[in-house]
């Protein structure tokens, strides 16, 4: 409480009234200041997490585009070749894949060869990314393919093209294709394990790998009928 002094001059008394304050006092600033820090934190975190958000979205569409052209250029060539030929996919491998692509799986649909490599789990191990496409022999020669998938991405399990049981009239036909695409960086994936029920290929939580924001995964499952539907 401010103290009031007297003070006698001339035989009158006067009352001397100190000089009010301005401005804030040290306790008010502090507040302030950790207030102004809440505010600034909680801010730059929530704008943080709407850029991670928003990247990782487009990422997944990227991915989701890449995956639909694909699609429709196995559907081209399904419905470009004869009903009576027959897909062969290779996996650098087995014999009859000699003349094939070494360590690449291929996919070949009358003249259409499709090649790409499929990464395991090992972090440390990068296979190259794209699928290849080239007409006549399968070749990596880069002058003689075509990238419809970009290197970005890989194939995770896949791609299975099979014809469906039940369908043998000519002209209705109609084929499965599987397979599943992902971004290229191993340490962000968790890999099924095939004991555990349920368990599927997925990008890890955004605390265990920092490879996670930028990683996404695309199932690839479809009907596809040789006359230009798809399911």
């Amino acid at each position: 409480m401010a103290t009031v002094s007297t003070a006698k001059l001339s035989g009158h008394c006067y009352k001397i009234r100190p000089k009010a304050q301005d401005g804030f006092t040290l306790t008010e600033l502090m507040l302030a200041m950790v207030l102004f820090s809440t505010v600034l934190v909680i801010s730059t975190v929530g704008f943080i997490g709407m850029n991670r958000a928003f990247n990782r979205g487009i990422i997944k569409k990227q991915l989701s585009e890449g995956v639909q052209a694909v699609s429709d250029d196995i559907s081209r060539s399904l419905r470009s070749q004869p009903n009576t030929s027959e897909s062969i996919s290779c996996d650098g491998v087995d014999l009859k894949c000699a003349n094939y692509i070494k360590d690449w799986k291929t996919l070949k649909i009358g003249t259409i060869c499709y090649a790409w490599q499929t990464p395991g789990s090992d972090p440390a191990v990068h296979a190259k990314g794209g699928i290849r496409r080239s007409v006549g022999a399968c070749t990596e020669e880069s002058g003689k393919t075509t990238e419809i998938l970009s290197s970005r991405y890989v194939v995770r399990e896949g791609i299975a093209v099979s014809k469906l049981s039940g369908s043998n009239i000519a002209g209705d036909e109609l084929y499965s294709v599987k397979g599943i695409f992902s971004t290229s960086e191993n340490s962000a994936i968790h890999f099924a394990d095939p004991n555990i029920p349920g368990d599927n290929l997925r990008c890890k939580g955004t605390a265990e790998d920092s490879n996670v924001p930028t990683c996404a995964v695309q199932n690839f499952n479809l009907i596809i009928n040789p006359r230009g539907n798809s399911e």
